[in-house]
């Protein structure tokens, strides 16, 4: 009886493989295109959701630069799609298998077909997203809102059908701890204190779950595929309920590590996944751990059973997606550079290493050239980086976090931290070396700019001449006077050696975002959130010319190396290059969703690199344009 079983299921194993691959044979893999000017993306995007398809045929990941699929015979890129104007942080499968439906960060909300990628339609909506599920009978999505709110769509009329206000507290939505019941749209939700609710909207009634002497936040929460169990992870365990009822049917003991949970598409096995990187899978009926998983090295976003059972994907913040066999636990593929949501960037001092953190808390080092990862280091328990910079020796950076006012030294090779720079009273927003590498000049918050010394981690000076927050600061190719931007519209020209203020610039109407030396000294390019660039004679302090260059605002200005030429980057997302001489664009480059908010060119002047809010990175081939 049991080689009978065997002989069926291998079969059936068969059977499966031999029609996926007749489904998905004919799908030519291919690299998927780069904008028209572009040598490379760094990156496929910081991974928000991944989903198998319902026939288990194809994977689909929602990353910030797009919706990436690719089959599960050989892992291959089918196609990126994007209609998005913004990264796509959550992505649910329609039961019918036919189709599935993605939001933005705007609360736009597509649906697109799972066979050819094409765009089907928008749905209404006005409300920023939360979490978003199909019903079972794929005809209605539930939403979650950010401001507690429960909206019901029709995916057909493309029209709400209910509308639940004010269901939960803003401050406790969560899309790990709330839960949507896919039959009939119960909401499930748990709090700091170890308590899970249930409200039934229609009803109008809610009930508690028991707390069971045990007062541990709830860490996750989440529906099996029918609604018919009900699945809690606290610190050190993991409960199974029955929703109807309250009743608890199973208890499992989990390592005390935070994390989330998955249910299979059986229902049978429940996966817990790590902060640390961990997976297992425990049996739902029994509580007994089924199977662990060779562990990512950094938090894991999500994962997903395909509807066989035979595989586990996951995808984590070290820039992975890992393949499993469910049954043996062994790693069958991985899926490597899923990185993006990139903060700010800098060149190393050859020109050759692209140095760019990200949200994930990846800082990655490209190889310009070729567009490769040369090398990755993870921070664990830190914020992410904002600003950065290269000291000149390439040897290792300064870098402040998130909202933070004080500097952070890194070595480059292996992100180990080396020194600390503390004296800001505000958030950073700027960081430069002077070419010798002997001094490091801040701009912050607090109105302030600062001289540092690197030897001695002290401060030389601190620049008092501006009304408001810092904006950005430069230091000349000699090294010898400090440019410094602000909100108070003004820029300020210091001795770097003394902090004595040169000149001031006055000329713009709006906050300073961004200027650059050019490469001789003796000029200065400046944007203010409007369509011009200022270009400034440093000796005297007076303005050459006002260049009005775009149709849009521009972000960032940087000379390019041969001092002809000025790059700009825009709202738009588009990045020029201007001819000084002639004010007239040389080339535009097309690629970026959002807002520029970083240039920066190698030494030699043939590469451009920019950086926007979309959180991509492109490397553009100027030379010769």
């Amino acid at each position: 009886m049991r080689h009978i079983l065997i002989n069926k299921f291998v079969l059936a194993t068969i059977l499966l493989i031999l029609t996926t691959t007749s489904l998905y044979s004919q799908e030519k893999a291919y690299t998927i295109e780069l904008p028209d000017g572009a040598t490379a993306r760094l990156g496929k995007g910081r991974i928000y959701n991944l989903r198998y398809t319902v026939d288990g045929g194809r994977i689909v990941v929602s990353t910030s630069l797009g919706i990436m699929l690719y089959d599960t015979i050989n892992f291959n890129e089918i196609y990126l799609i994007s209609k998005h104007a913004r990264w796509t942080s959550h992505l649910t499968m329609n039961p019918d298998g036919k189709s599935f439906a993605t939001v933005d960060e705007n609360g736009k909300i597509q649906i697109w077909d799972v066979g050819s990628g094409k765009h089907l339609k928008q749905l209404n909506n006005v409300v920023n997203v939360s979490k978003m599920n199909f019903s079972r009978d794929g005809r209605t999505l539930s939403i979650l809102a950010e401001n507690g709110s429960v909206l019901l769509l029709d995916t057909n009329t493309r029209k709400k059908n209910h509308e639940f206000k004010d269901i939960l507290d803003p401050k406790q939505v969560n899309p790990w701890t709330v839960s949507i019941n896919p039959s009939n749209f119960v909401i499930a939700s748990g709090n700091d204190n170890g308590i899970v609710s249930i409200y039934d909207p229609f009803r109008g009634e809610s009930k508690e779950m028991p707390k069971l002497n045990v007062e541990e936040l709830v860490y996750s929460l989440t529906f099996n595929h029918d609604g018919s169990l009900l699945a809690s992870r606290s610190n050190s365990e993991v409960r199974i309920w029955h929703p109807e009822t309250a009743e608890l049917r199973q208890k499992i003991d989990i390592d005390p590590v935070g994390g989330r949970i998955a249910f299979s598409p059986d229902g049978n096995l429940i996966a817990n996944y790590t902060y640390s990187g961990d997976i297992q899978l425990y049996d739902v009926k029994t509580g007994k751990k089924y199977r662990s998983y060779d562990p990512h090295t950094a938090f894991i976003n999500t994962v997903d059973f395909s509807s066989d059972m035979r595989t586990l994907a996951s995808a984590s913040e070290d820039g992975s997606i890992r393949i499993y066999n469910i049954l043996t636990g062994q790693q069958i593929h991985a899926i490597h550079d899923y990185i993006g949501d990139f903060t700010c960037i800098d060149v190393s001092p050859d020109g050759k290493t692209i140095v760019a953190p990200s949200l994930d808390l990846n800082t990655c080092l490209w190889d310009v050239e070729t567009g490769n990862l040369a090398k990755l280091f993870y921070r664990v328990r830190h914020n992410p980086f904002e600003v950065l910079a290269v000291d000149p020796t390439g040897e290792y950076i300064a870098a402040t976090e998130f909202f933070d006012a004080t500097i952070h030294l890194h070595d480059i090779e292996t992100g180990q931290f080396l020194k600390s720079l503390k004296g800001h009273k505000e958030r950073i927003v700027s960081i430069k070396f002077n070419p010798d590498g002997k001094t490091i000049a801040s701009g912050s918050n607090d109105n302030t700019v600062r001289i540092w010394d690197v030897k001695t981690l002290t401060v030389k000076h601190v620049l008092n001449g501006h009304a408001k927050d810092v904006t950005c600061v430069e230091f000349s190719p000699d090294g010898t006077t400090i440019a410094s931007g602000s909100t108070d519209q003004r820029i300020i020209l210091w001795d770097a050696n003394t902090g004595d203020e040169k000149h001031v610039l006055a000329g713009h109407e709006t906050d300073i975002v961004s200027l650059s030396f050019s490469p001789n000294g003796s000029k200065i390019a400046s944007v203010a959130l409007s369509s011009e660039v200022f270009l400034w004679n440093v000796s005297s302090g007076k303005l050459d010319k006002v260049m009005h260059v775009s149709d849009s605002t521009i972000s960032s200005v940087l000379f390019h190396p041969n001092g002809k030429v000025v790059a700009i980057g825009s709202d738009t997302g588009d990045v020029e290059l201007i001819d000084i001489e002639s004010e007239k664009a040389l080339h535009k480059f097309s690629g970026h969703l959002a807002q520029i908010t970083h240039l920066t060119f190698a030494s030699d002047g043939n590469k451009l690199v920019s950086l926007s809010d979309d959180g991509v990175i492109y490397v553009w081939d100027v030379a010769g344009r």
